[in-house]
């Protein structure tokens, strides 16, 4: 194939410029893979938000709770308190339904409600 009157064969019509060295690859795939890690939500993180919510509800007068946030997670490892675990985590992935948090709190929230909306519930 000819392009520009140039013979093309097995060689991309596209210019890239110069060829990167491996130290610019090196940081291309290091930005990717740092830009890749902060869409993913981490263990750590769930147990954050739901932190977050639990101290939200454990603060409201007309909520019963007793004990504390390790006392909750005692009972949520129980063979019967898993429910209390479930019904506790985030579930939806709209920042705008986290009111009373700021604007951080509301994204790690929204994240990781994502996250346990997908597996909580089948797709829709």
């Amino acid at each position: 194939m000819l392009y520009n009157g140039i013979a093309t064969r097995g060689v991309s019509r596209y210019v890239t410029g110069m060829a990167m060295t491996n130290a610019e690859r090196q940081a291309q795939y290091q930005r990717r893979r740092r830009e890749r890690i902060e869409k993913c939500v981490t263990a750590d993180e769930v147990v954050q938000a739901t932190k977050l919510l639990w101290k939200t509800y454990a603060s409201d007068p007309l909520n019963q709770v007793e004990g504390t946030w390790d006392d909750f997670l005692k009972r949520c490892r129980s063979n019967r308190g898993h429910n209390a675990w479930l019904e506790m985590a985030p579930d939806s992935a709209d920042p705008e339904d986290y009111d009373g948090f700021d604007a951080t709190d509301r994204a790690l929230l929204a994240r990781v409600g994502a996250v346990v909306r997908a597996v909580k519930r089948a797709p829709e």
